[in-house]
């Protein structure tokens, strides 16, 4: 009889072992389906300890090293899009090329290129004048700096005398044989540099895509003034302006208006 007992005993704690094995079994196979689902979907598993919680994760039990990070979810990137923006030099005294050279620079920055500018005037009379460039610009936004370019090639025209010995080399006489020419690239910036008796146009151009369409380019003109050379605010009706979806290439004042160069601007 009590051997029996012994073997029913003995037959019932096997019974149950067996089913506690196929119970742990269970779990750990769902634990490791767990884990790989989780590491698809963006977890980089390397470790036991819970750094958020400071638990144990079942992961950790599965892999047993490092610690745990989550995987940032990748944000998506906004389109490549132009925007314009309108800027201004600060206004400054009428004058020859000494009042107003190296005191307006005409500047849209990297990865953008200008569409226009002109000369403003405000005065309290005709003795005190003061001007200013305005000018617009478009630049590209989350483009990596393809379009334009994220740095700016500097030029310069020849350098000439800054006006005639008629008017104490104070003067716009030779304003005409300065050409701002970009060719197929973008013109960014530009400003009339003077020093001692003589002057040039310092100008940049942008680095990055050329115009798509050299054949859609258009050479245009400002309204026609009449030049006071000794007065920069005499140019305020001569303004350069670009169509849509166009950018500068080039301008020269020809004694009597701005001639400029307008080109398709780079596709994104």
């Amino acid at each position: 009889m009590a051997s029996t007992v012994k073997r029913e005993v003995k037959r019932r704690r096997g019974a149950a072992r067996r089913t506690l094995a196929r119970a742990c079994v269970g779990v750990c196979v769902s634990a490791i389906v767990i884990v790989i689902a989780r590491h698809r979907d963006g977890i980089d598993v390397e470790g036991a300890l819970d750094e958020g919680g400071g638990g144990w994760r079942l992961d950790r039990f599965v892999f047993g090293r490092g610690s745990a990070r989550e995987v940032a979810p990748e944000v998506a990137r906004a389109p490549a899009t132009y925007e314009t923006r309108d800027a201004s030099t600060g206004f400054a005294p009428d004058g020859g090329p000494r009042e107003y050279g190296n005191v307006h620079r005409v500047s849209c920055g990297s990865d953008a290129a200008l569409t226009g500018f002109r000369f403003d005037v405000q005065s309290d009379g005709d003795e005190n004048k003061s001007v200013r460039n305005a000018y617009a610009c478009v630049e590209a936004k989350n483009d990596d700096g393809l379009a334009f370019g994220g740095a700016n090639d500097a030029r310069e025209t020849t350098q000439g005398p800054s006006g005639s010995r008629w008017h104490g080399r104070d003067s716009y006489d030779n304003l005409n044989e300065h050409a701002v020419d970009c060719l197929d690239a973008f013109l960014s910036g530009w400003y009339l540099k003077q020093w001692s008796k003589s002057m040039s146009i310092v100008y940049e151009c942008t680095t990055g895509r050329s115009t798509p369409r050299r054949d859609a380019c258009e050479t245009l003109e400002s309204a026609s003034v009449v030049f006071d050379v000794e007065a920069i605010s005499s140019l305020a009706p001569a303004t350069v302006s670009c169509p849509q979806e166009h950018a500068l290439t080039a301008f020269k004042f020809n004694g009597n208006a701005f001639e400029f160069t307008c080109c398709p601007r780079p596709q994104l």
